[in-house]
């Protein structure tokens, strides 16, 4: 059998572009020099999410078909007509309403191919043609938050993930934290942090210890079909920290930090990660959070924010300025 392959261009905004290709690196969708493989990323976003948004769309169009055909006399084609127009029109409005002067050169093939060719033979009525309707799918599939549309780029990891959670089978994960080494966990649930908007895998090894896997670096999966008895205490355990921070199960440290008055417009202005706060005194911030994750938040805020405990703390973040002064210091310039 042939593998038919069809080319496709496809008129965007420059904005809607640079989110698409946004999304492709957030997801790990990426070429092999580390760069957004976006007509990789397309086609699976265009095939995982036909469906759903077809759904959308014929809700969105009978909806307002029924409010016409209340509110007037025209004739049902006329109606159907006037209802798509409506339909595409509130889909546009609601999300990218500027120029569309971005080309993308969509390539597909397989099911991609399929895809298309279905949309193109049962979905195009009153006229639309295969651009539009396919400017209008990436327009829906926009204005989705961005864990969600994760869910749906990545489906098929999904689905199996989903799976073995709920028959609370063992599983096999390779990811790119740590490419050549395969582990086996037992799955208990996927979390999303609120200020990435990524989702988590919140699991246990089978010697019982806590970790986390992001969801778009879990590059192959194998369920064993082995079954692990699920324990409520680590279940409680891992919603808690589902809750606050599920990008880490790393230690949680008590630490105390000075900020100055920068500092501390600093800590309010940036959210992305920001832990919390336990209690303030002044100047002075108390957190209890995972060491990590306390670290990598403060390690912009330079001399606006200072380490007072707990020591181990304090040397990392000497050492991560030492190593940064040093790097400078090497520097030759051109």
């Amino acid at each position: 059998m042939l593998n038919t392959t069809e080319k496709y261009k496809i008129y965007v905004t420059q904005e809607m572009k640079k989110t698409l290709i946004d999304d492709a690196e957030l997801f790990e969708i990426k070429k092999s020099d580390g760069t957004a493989n976006l007509n990789s990323f397309l086609k699976q976003l265009i095939v995982n999410y036909i469906d759903e948004y077809q759904k959308k769309r014929q809700d969105l169009q009978e909806n307002v078909l029924s409010n016409i055909r209340e509110c007037t006399n025209i004739s049902s084609d006329s109606a159907t007509y006037l209802a798509s127009k409506i339909s595409s029109t509130f889909i546009k409005a609601n999300n990218y309403t500027g120029t569309r002067d971005a080309r993308i050169s969509l390539s597909v093939s397989g099911n991609s191919y399929n895809t298309m060719k279905e949309i193109e033979y049962n979905y195009l009525k009153s006229g639309v043609p295969l651009s539009q309707y396919i400017y209008e799918l990436f327009a829906s599939y926009l204005s989705i938050p961005r864990n969600r549309r994760e869910q749906i780029i990545l489906r098929d990891t999904y689905d199996k993930i989903h799976d073995a959670i709920n028959h609370n089978h063992i599983i096999n994960i390779i990811s790119t934290s740590d490419s050549n080494k395969q582990f086996k966990i037992c799955p208990y649930l996927i979390a999303s942090s609120k200020e990435e908007q990524c989702n988590y895998l919140l699991c246990v090894d089978t010697k019982n210890r806590k970790h986390t896997y992001r969801i778009s670096r879990i590059t192959q999966m194998h369920n064993t079909g082995s079954s692990f008895k699920s324990n409520q205490k680590t279940m409680r355990k891992l919603e808690d920290i589902a809750k606050k921070h599920p990008q880490s199960v790393d230690k949680i440290i008590s630490a105390t930090i000075y900020l100055t008055d920068i500092g501390i417009s600093m800590f309010n202005n940036i959210s992305k990660n920001r832990p919390e706060v336990l209690k303030k005194q002044g100047n002075y911030y108390y957190f209890k959070w995972p060491r990590f994750l306390l670290e990598d938040y403060f390690h912009r805020f330079g001399s606006e924010a200072t380490i007072i405990s707990p020591p181990e703390t304090v040397d990392s973040m000497k050492s991560f300025y030492e190593n940064a002064s040093n790097s400078y210091n090497n520097t030759i310039l051109i």
